[in-house]
């Protein structure tokens, strides 16, 4: 939801022109979203391996 409010948002403010530098703010999104995109990452890979070693093997 965050995401998608920050596409519809970011173009809006950057086509009035509402930032002095366009391009920073842009830049300084853009790294955000990575930054967020890989916590996200690192978070999925935590929960799966706690989960595989939770699991039950099948063949025991």
């Amino acid at each position: 939801m965050l995401c998608s409010e920050t596409w519809c948002f970011r173009p809006l403010v950057l086509i009035a022109g509402l930032p002095e530098n366009p391009e920073l703010a842009l830049d300084s999104l853009s790294v955000i979203i990575l930054l967020f995109f890989i916590m996200q990452v690192e978070e999925a890979k935590r929960r799966l391996s706690k989960w595989e070693k939770e699991k039950e093997p099948l063949l025991s």
